[in-house]
C-alpha cells in the first residue's frame, strides 16, 4: 500500500492496513521476550492497544513493524519494572535487546542450515 493511498484512509482503516498485518511478527517477538505463551498474548494485545491509541504519532512511510516492535519492547520492559519494583538499568535494557537479536539470528541460521542439508 502506497503512502498516498494510506493517507486517504481514516485512522482506523490505515491502522488496519498498516499495523494488523504484523500481528504474527509481534506475537512471535512477544513470545521471545516473555518465554511464556499466555504472557506473550497479553503483551501483544497491550502492544496493539497502545499502537492504536498512538496511531496519530506514527509517520506514514516509515517501518510500521519496527515501530510496533519498539512499543512491544517498551511495554515489556515497563511491565518487568513494575513487577520487580526495580527499574532496569540501561545496560540491562541493552543486553535484553542484544540477546533477542542474537536469538533471532541463531534461529534464522539454524533454519537455513536445516533447509540446506535436505
Amino acid at each position: 500500500m502506497t503512502e498516498a493511498n494510506v493517507a486517504e484512509l481514516s485512522a482506523e482503516e490505515s491502522f488496519r492496513a498498516e499495523a494488523l498485518r504484523w500481528i504474527p511478527n509481534v506475537a512471535r517477538y512477544a513470545r521471545l521476550l516473555t518465554r511464556n505463551q499466555d504472557d506473550a498474548e497479553d503483551l501483544a494485545q497491550e502492544t496493539y492497544l497502545r499502537a492504536f491509541q498512538n496511531w496519530a504519532t506514527f509517520r506514514l512511510g516509515t517501518d510500521c513493524r519496527k515501530w510496533l516492535f519498539t512499543i512491544c519492547r517498551n511495554v515489556f520492559l515497563r511491565s518487568r519494572e513494575r513487577h520487580t519494583g526495580v527499574p532496569l538499568s540501561i545496560s540491562a535494557r541493552w543486553s535484553l535487546t542484544r540477546s533477542t537479536r542474537t536469538t533471532r539470528r541463531r534461529s534464522a541460521r539454524s533454519c537455513c542450515e536445516c533447509s540446506q542439508s535436505r
